[in-house]
């Protein structure tokens, strides 16, 4: 399924001190072309075309995202990257509507609290450019280890809605990828995403591994656990999407 399978040691170098690296060519473009038509599918299922940003975790069985997540190949190469054998943790469609704006500086490990390596394969199925929102990686920022972050915003019940980094970053890079690429970053790195200027979708996937000797932090015991062993997602392909009321 992915065009390339095998990345250079210089690669895989520049991960670990970049906190990121891009891989060109990860899929076919017949393959991201499939990928962008199932994605499609699962948004306008759940009633997200025009979201700010689409999450989706929803899969169906059998699918081309069911072997992207689950084929073994995608996991091989972040094996490679993370040092070991690593599962997958939580995979998600990243898709924002036209003219929506931009989303702030965070941390993955500002949501859930990881204890090991993890890491993040943001996959673009169509073009993702400055215009339309592509992702700005602070290189480096990985050694900094968790920052203060804060709540983006909170509803009236007082719930919690994406959050940003404490201290926003002066300088980054924006990563513009072509159908296919993708670019791999460590649950430290700090990263934003642009403002979609134009009036079509920017349809990309995420898909996040853990290494299988990584812990979470469970915030309502205060206990840390083995993902392996204690999985944070209850997540997997499903027969038929529950359509959401339009």
């Amino acid at each position: 399924m992915l065009a390339t399978t095998r990345y250079p040691q210089s690669s895989i170098e520049t991960y670990h001190e970049q906190g990121f690296v891009v891989l060109r060519n990860l899929l076919s473009p017949e393959t991201a072309a499939a990928l962008y038509q199932e994605t499609m599918e699962v948004i306008s299922s759940k009633n997200m075309p025009d979201s700010f940003l689409a999450q989706s975790s929803a899969y169906l069985k059998d699918s081309a995202l069911d072997r992207l997540n689950n084929g073994g190949e995608l996991r091989a190469i972040v094996s490679a990257f993370m040092g070991g054998p690593s599962s997958l943790y939580l995979p998600f469609t990243a898709v924002k509507g036209p003219y929506q704006g931009a989303f702030k500086f965070h941390q993955d490990n500002n949501y859930t609290l990881h204890d090991g390596p993890s890491c993040n394969c943001w996959i673009a199925f169509g073009n993702v450019t400055k215009d339309n929102g592509c992702l700005k990686i602070v290189p480096g920022s990985h050694k900094l280890g968790t920052v203060e972050s804060r709540a983006m915003f909170v509803d009236a019940d007082g719930n919690e809605s994406h959050r940003t980094v404490a201290e926003e970053p002066t300088e980054w890079l924006d990563v513009e990828l072509n159908p296919g690429d993708a670019v791999l970053f460590t649950r430290l790195t700090i990263h934003a995403s642009g403002e979609n200027k134009t009036d079509k979708l920017r349809v990309a996937y995420a898909v996040q591994f853990h290494r299988d000797d990584t812990k979470w932090l469970n915030k309502e015991t205060n206990e840390w656990a083995l993902l392996k062993e204690s999985e944070r997602w209850e997540i997997g392909p499903v027969e038929r999407f529950e359509v959401a009321a339009g």
